[in-house]
């Protein structure tokens, strides 16, 4: 199994264990601000229309209330997310089938967001597929990526692109299964942004309330 099949395959497995972190307030990282900071940055933009790509449980539409469409290669998730919300529109389609046919995301949005949801290698494609649904002559269009910070996150491998291994060991207890992902350098962060056409038009960095460490990074993206 490759990385990316091994991704697909741990969030099916862990479907269930994340829907109820997510929803009982589990996640440490989310709890100090990395959700606040998504939906301040969203909002910001007074979007009235947006996708979230690799959308989980559905919480972010949820949460935003403007007209959203939730997208996630995780036929179990998208369930749980259309469960939590029966008015909202949420369908099950892989990145493999954005970037084959990037109109199944049904555009044009003010907004694309992909909060924690570049996980693997290569991501240029599904930018371009999210770039391609943001409509640039709507005032705000943008492509939202919120992720782990490069620095704060680069652990034992050090400050160097490569794989890694989630194993989801401070969310909270129960069998959760590892997952693979690809960690980057903030140069190779811009670079991915570059190559899939669009321009980085800020960098936010919220910060832990307590500890003045990086919580996350967030990139705004315009198009060239």
């Amino acid at each position: 199994m490759n990385h990316n099949d091994h991704i697909s395959a741990s969030w099916d497995t862990n479907a269930d264990l994340w829907t109820r972190a997510v929803r009982q307030d589990l996640i440490p990282s989310r709890r100090a601000g990395t959700d606040q900071a998504i939906v301040d940055a969203v909002m910001a933009l007074k979007p009235q229309r947006v996708v979230d790509i690799g959308c989980g449980e559905g919480w972010l539409i949820r949460q935003l209330g403007c007209d959203g469409v939730g997208v996630d290669g995780s036929a179990a998730l998208i369930e749980a997310a259309q469960s939590a919300d029966a008015a909202g529109h949420y369908f099950a389609l892989t990145y493999e089938d954005l970037v084959a046919q990037p109109d199944k995301l049904a555009g044009p949005y003010d907004v694309a967001i992909f909060n924690f949801s570049l996980l693997g290698e290569d991501i240029s494609d599904i930018l371009r597929a999210a770039r391609v649904s943001v409509s640039p002559s709507v005032s705000g269009g943008a492509v939202l990526i919120q992720t782990l910070h490069p620095w704060a996150a680069r652990g034992e491998g050090g400050y160097r692109n490569g794989w890694r291994h989630e194993t989801f060991s401070s969310f909270a207890s129960g069998e959760w299964q590892p997952m693979p992902w690809y960690y980057r350098t903030l140069e190779t962060w811009c670079g991915e942004v570059e190559d899939a056409g669009l321009k980085l038009k800020a960098i936010h960095e919220p910060m832990h309330k307590t500890n003045g460490e990086p919580l996350s990074v967030i990139f705004h993206c315009a198009e060239i």
